[in-house]
């Protein structure tokens, strides 16, 4: 310290409950803040662990940010020449008036390729293609095409795929092997007419039968549940970006089970499920939603009977995810024999089921698969004939009355409100007075490509306000259009991480207590600290008792006692050098 108080004026040394850390070094300092000094050096500023919570948890998947209290807006709009309603919808047989079929098969994957648009089949079985089935078809409205893959998954049943609109592929992931038995793992994605793997594990366990669906509002796509022999049913959701799985970890979830139907709304931003089968509770009939990374159980009034194996996709023309077929076993019923096939319709919009008849009706189906053709405009359903897998049929649901001309029946950007640098959508939705449609986008924000596709995801990079039209166009040259208004706002900046732990030091407040008794004892028992508390037998200064006001405190300064001159110490007389003291 006296190297610090070189060039210091001279004045009076003030005795405090702190002390300088010089000849002695940390033994000068009194034993209590010796003890907090080792603690705080030990827990780098902690008192014991800190358990993850949101806060700590990283931004990214597992919490979206600025977005996560922000969902979709749906209008129901006309078109620049007539504002009409689209109707009610009827199932069609289009089976007669296509050449070329898929051979029927059963748990398989269907969904609707928004980039090279078309609806894609892959795999399945039980039909002329073998057990089990690695063949991949486009229908393009008219036809089903099939599309030779220079490579391509392995055959399997029960694959889970959608279409992941912000990486622009169809994604697959999973299903049974073609031993029946073993559970796959691989992700792949599907665009240009080809097959690309992403991974052969890293993300969810092996499975197959779960669900999976675009989260539009949370900006990826959403895995739930699956099957991988019994008794093995799951309940984790994992989400996928950019060809990275994430574990989400919601705070509730639904049971455990297989073929849950899952299915995007981008009428509510989020994502849909309903019912499907586990070994415990059997049957199920619950409605579940899914939106900032949480789940949700919902209770309508009225809802499709308990089913497993069903079908579901969203459906903008009736403004909701539209539910086909399933299983169900009866009351009592103990074997595989006993279970009966349903062909009814349901749709949910707003909440609410409602039960959708229609005067031609797809029969029983077995293994059908569903998927919405945006390009169409109506609902694709792919089933077989009764015949356990030799005839493929192709049913279509679609307003009961073709249109005059074209409408546009839905039109939003999900979310309204999108963060810097995170997903939004463009959902465009149209039927046809003839052919097909097709999709333009006008006065898009930096960061967005106009892609003529219906679902076109982006993530904008400028700040602002923006109206975005979405134009459609059919074979016949009819347009309509409608303007979207959203906002893109400053991201939330990264919450601030806890103060660490120490480096593996993971205290308790036992161990802390411990410590600091340790501490304290060795202080004490330290030759310096003992010294310096015998001193020369007198109470130590700061601790004189003050005559005239009876407290313990300061020693008043040198030269006074009580405000009073002290008197004179008599000088000590030096010792005689011959002689010794007594």
């Amino acid at each position: 310290m006296r190297s610090l108080e070189r060039g210091l004026p001279p004045g009076p040394r003030v005795r405090s409950g702190t002390r300088s850390l010089g000849r002695g070094g940390l033994w000068t300092l009194p034993p209590l803040s010796l003890t907090l000094a080792i603690l705080l050096l030990v827990t780098g500023g902690g008192w014991g662990p800190h358990p993850s919570s949101p806060a700590s948890r990283p931004v990214g998947l597992l919490e979206p940010t600025a977005r996560a209290a922000h969902t979709s807006s749906k209008t129901l709009v006309g078109t620049s020449r007539d504002a009409a309603s689209a109707g009610p919808e009827t199932w069609t047989n289009r089976t007669p008036m296509i050449p070329l079929l898929p051979p029927g098969r059963c748990c398989g994957a269907m969904a609707y390729d928004a980039r090279d648009g078309y609806t894609l089949l892959f795999g399945g079985g039980n039909g002329p293609c073998g057990v089990f089935c690695n063949d991949t078809w486009a229908f393009n409205g008219t036809d089903w095409v099939r599309i030779a893959t220079p490579v391509a998954p392995s055959p399997r049943q029960w694959p889970m795929m959608t279409y992941d609109p912000f990486d622009g592929y169809v994604l697959l992931f999973g299903g049974v092997a073609s031993d029946g038995v073993t559970p796959l793992a691989d992700t792949w994605a599907f665009s240009g007419g080809r097959w690309q793997l992403i991974s052969e594990q890293g993300g969810p366990a092996p499975r197959w039968a779960g669900g999976m669906a675009a989260d539009l509002n949370d900006g990826y796509v959403l895995l739930f549940g699956g099957f991988a022999g019994a008794p093995q049913f799951y309940r984790d959701s994992w989400g996928y970006s950019h060809g990275h799985w994430t574990s989400l970890v919601p705070l509730r979830s639904p049971p455990p089970r297989w073929t849950p139907l899952l299915a995007t709304d981008p009428a509510e931003g989020g994502v849909i499920l309903y019912g499907g089968f586990n070994q415990n509770e059997g049957f199920l009939a619950d409605t579940w939603d899914f939106s900032n990374g949480s789940w949700t159980q919902t209770y309508p009034a009225n809802y499709p009977p308990p089913r497993e194996k069903g079908m579901i996709a969203f459906d903008p023309v009736v403004g909701g995810p539209v539910l086909f077929g399933g299983d169900v076993c009866p009351t009592g019923c103990t074997n595989a024999s006993s279970v009966r096939s349903l062909n009814d319709t349901w749709v949910l919009v707003n909440g609410s089921w409602s039960s959708v008849s229609s005067p031609g009706y797809p029969e029983a189906q077995w293994g059908e698969m569903l998927s919405f053709d945006w390009t169409l405009g109506s609902a694709v359903l792919l089933g077989e004939d009764g015949t356990h897998g030799r005839n493929s049929t192709v049913w279509l649901l679609s307003p009961a009355h073709a249109p005059p001309r074209l409408q546009v029946v839905a039109a939003s950007a999900v979310p309204l409100i999108v963060a810097l640098g995170t997903p939004a959508t463009f959902v465009a939705a149209g039927v046809p007075e003839v052919g097909k449609l097709s999709f333009t986008y006008r006065d898009l924000p930096s960061g967005c490509l106009n892609l003529s596709i219906p679902l076109l995801s982006c993530s904008p990079s400028v700040l602002g306000i923006y109206t975005v039209r979405l134009a459609i166009e059919d074979g016949a040259s009819s347009s309509g259009w409608l303007n979207v208004t959203f906002s893109v706002v400053p991201s939330r900046p990264p919450p601030p991480s806890p103060p660490p732990t120490g480096p593996g030091f993971p205290w308790d407040g036992a161990a802390l207590l411990v410590l600091s008794v340790a501490v304290i004892l060795v202080i004490l028992l330290h030759p310096r600290t003992r010294r310096r508390l015998r001193g020369s037998g007198r109470r130590p200064s700061s601790e004189r008792k003050d005559p005239h006001d009876g407290r313990v405190g300061s020693a008043p300064p040198s030269g006074t006692q009580g405000g009073l001159a002290d008197p004179p110490t008599p000088a000590r007389p030096p010792a005689d050098p011959g002689t010794s003291e007594p």
